[in-house]
């Protein structure tokens, strides 16, 4: 993932931070998908029980019953530009969500 609408520099920082998050969660043993660049059948969503009732991790979790029923493949060239909204708030409560998403937490953002 790749902010769009914000400086080129910003963008460059905000897709290689991504790739960093990534891979801090695969050595966590935390994998993380981005619902913004997900892709799979109405189909297979069904079938794995669609998005969960949760305030956060929502595709991830999704991702992970799609995995129960066959193969999830991660596409490295398949990048996206997605909204910088999440940083309107200033980057610190940004990594803070993250960390959060990287500990596991589905109670929203900022809620217990």
């Amino acid at each position: 993932l790749r902010f769009c609408g914000v400086p080129p520099l910003v963008a460059a920082a905000s897709g290689a931070g991504y790739g960093a998050f990534l891979r801090v969660c695969e050595a966590a043993g935390r994998p993380n998908l981005a619902g913004a660049n997900m892709a799979y059948s109405r189909a297979a969503a069904g079938l794995a029980g669609g998005y969960p009732d949760v305030e956060a991790l929502e595709d991830v979790r999704l991702g992970l019953a799609l995995a129960r029923l066959g193969e999830v493949a991660y596409v490295p060239g398949a990048g996206v530009g997605t909204s910088a909204r999440r940083l309107s708030g200033g980057v610190l409560p940004f990594l803070w969500r993250h960390l959060l998403n990287l500990s596991g937490h589905t109670r929203g953002y900022f809620g217990p």
